[in-house]
């Protein structure tokens, strides 16, 4: 699959994504994929001693001092990548800079020609959280699961791509696959394949979501609020992988969406360009 094709694990200073290191083996074996380590010494370890030595240090003494701080820190960052990474990835390119976390992302994606992003997310951090809102391709947030991929769907998005994915994804890796359409009782219209949004009534929004089960195989339809059936649907299955496209429209795909979405849920998570 064309989505795989060359993966960047973005690795924090202050976090090792775990989780991430380890469905990047999976799927670099499945799909034979490029994989390049990206690791980020943050600015702002280095700005917190800025701020604290303001008043002792000279600025040639924090200059030196920075640069010998930047030096450990790439010290640690080999030293992680040959014990905890090449030990499940064998074979990978890898960069360490030095800058904030996002606009770093951002650069080496447009270097390497990225297809798509693994990552995992420490909870309340912000800055982690900018990726779902700024990326433009996919996103995979891993955090582990079961053999169930689930395609999210609902009446606020064309349906288009998640279904098709799923499928080929399944085909691919032996995974049960199962469309979750959920009908959004907070934002009652119906988009079509266009993106266009027209208003539908709770009846119309129930009509549609049945013609789509008549499309696929294994639908499940719920009703409430989209994130929270999805997270409740998430772990009633036990989901390795829950896929949901970024033409949702509207309320449910805004950026605290998908912040909750990430927080929330137990299971990897996959947000479809």
């Amino acid at each position: 699959m064309e989505i795989f094709k060359k993966m960047i694990v973005p690795v924090s200073s202050e976090f090792f994504p775990e989780k991430a290191v380890v469905e990047t083996k999976k799927l670099s074996e499945i799909f034979g994929s490029e994989v390049i380590i990206l690791y980020i010494i943050e600015k702002k370890t280095l700005k917190k001693f800025e701020m604290a030595s303001n008043t002792f240090f000279t600025y040639q003494q924090k200059k030196n001092f920075e640069e010998k701080l930047i030096k450990e820190q790439k010290e640690i960052a080999t030293d992680i990548i040959k014990k905890r990474i090449r030990s499940n990835i064998k074979k990978f390119e890898e960069k360490v800079v030095v800058g904030e976390y996002s606009e770093e992302i951002e650069k080496a994606i447009e270097d390497y020609k990225a297809t798509i992003v693994v990552t995992e997310f420490e909870k309340w951090n912000v800055l982690k959280y900018r990726l779902l809102e700024k990326l433009k391709l996919p996103i995979w947030v891993a955090a582990g699961g079961g053999d169930v991929v689930v395609g999210a769907c609902s009446n606020l998005a064309p349906n288009v791509k998640v279904p098709k994915f799923v499928k080929d994804f399944s085909d691919i890796t032996n995974h049960k696959a199962i469309l979750l359409y959920i009908i959004d009782i907070e934002d009652r219209v119906l988009v079509n394949e266009n993106g266009e949004k027209v208003k539908a009534s709770i009846d119309e929004l129930r009509s549609n979501a049945k013609k789509f089960a008549e499309r696929y195989e294994k639908v499940e339809i719920r009703e409430g609020i989209f994130e929270e059936e999805l997270v409740k649907f998430a772990d009633e299955v036990n989901a390795g992988l829950v896929v949901i496209g970024r033409e949702m429209k509207k309320r449910s795909m805004n950026r605290e969406v998908r912040k909750d979405i990430a927080e929330n849920i137990h299971h990897s998570v996959l947000f479809l360009n």
